[in-house]
């Protein structure tokens, strides 16, 4: 998992993979974790089903503040700035940061739901009472429910 010193065009297919299969690897693991934990909230996901569209939002900003908190670091330490020695201090300040961070991007998603969630894309577009009612028939495996509903709308549709 050592960075490769020869330039890419006359590095080798399998030095390549070699340099990044580790951290793919691992990367496959956490998110195995990642999803041992999702699923474990199933039962607040099945009451909440809005909770799920914020998934992709807090995995994204979780993925991307590691990579920033990583290389900045990798590159304090390839160029001297930091030793293993600071490990403390550089926890420290990096605890700091993402309180920050954490803080930041809260108050932009409050404003986000309020802002797009509420007022742009309206309550009435989320979904209709029938369709709510459908979707939660088939959520919680009603489906001989969720037949009639869809039938009855697919009736009052024709009728239109």
């Amino acid at each position: 998992m050592a960075p490769i010193e020869k330039p890419y065009l006359k590095t080798g297919v399998f030095e390549i993979w070699r340099s990044r299969i580790g951290w793919l690897m691992l990367l496959m693991i956490s998110a195995t974790f990642t999803g041992m934990i999702i699923s474990s909230f199933e039962d607040a996901l099945a009451v909440q089903v809005t909770l799920t569209a914020f998934i992709p939002m807090l995995m994204d900003s979780g993925g991307n503040s590691g990579s920033q908190a990583s290389v900045t670091i990798i590159r304090a330490l390839s160029t001297g700035e930091v030793e293993f020695g600071d490990i403390l201090r550089v926890m420290w300040k990096e605890l700091r940061v993402s309180v920050l961070c954490g803080f930041s991007l809260a108050a932009a998603t409050f404003v986000k739901i309020l802002l797009v969630d509420n007022l742009i894309m309206g309550k009435a577009s989320y979904r209709s009472g029938r369709t709510r009612c459908l979707h939660n028939s088939l959520l919680y495996n009603n489906y001989s429910k969720a037949h009639r509903l869809y039938a009855a709308y697919v009736r009052r549709e024709d009728r239109l």
